[in-house]
């Protein structure tokens, strides 16, 4: 987990350690240079980070080795699957949030980027 703030990289530790859970917390902003990435990885997620054009286009490596992607997204979910649709090829599926009504967690596999002559 890439997490910038000092304090919410202790919370996710401490959330980790209480649950159980693997997942190491790197106390840093992610960036996409994935070459010190474990090679295994389960799931790939990003909250608030960026439209999900651009989550694609920093997550692709890692969704390309067999990672799922979740992202939250909120009211202008349709909008932007719509952009990302013009540069990638992808699995989708989306479902409304349990936390909040308004939005809408995208969940995606199989990522490639689309080819000039398919844009």
């Amino acid at each position: 987990m890439y997490e910038k703030s000092k304090k919410k990289c202790a919370f996710l530790r401490e959330v980790s350690r209480l649950t159980s859970a693997r997942g190491i917390v790197i106390n840093q902003e992610f960036h996409a240079n994935h070459s010190d990435l474990p090679a295994s990885i389960d799931v790939v997620c990003a909250r608030a980070v960026a439209p999900l054009a651009k989550l694609l286009e920093l997550t692709q490596p890692i969704i390309a080795r067999g990672a799922l992607g979740l992202f939250p997204k909120g009211q202008n979910v349709d909008a932007e699957v719509t952009e990302a649709t013009r540069y990638w090829k992808f699995d989708l599926e989306m479902r409304q949030s349990l936390v909040d009504k308004q939005s809408t967690v995208v969940a995606v596999r199989s990522l490639e980027p689309r080819s000039d002559e398919q844009t």
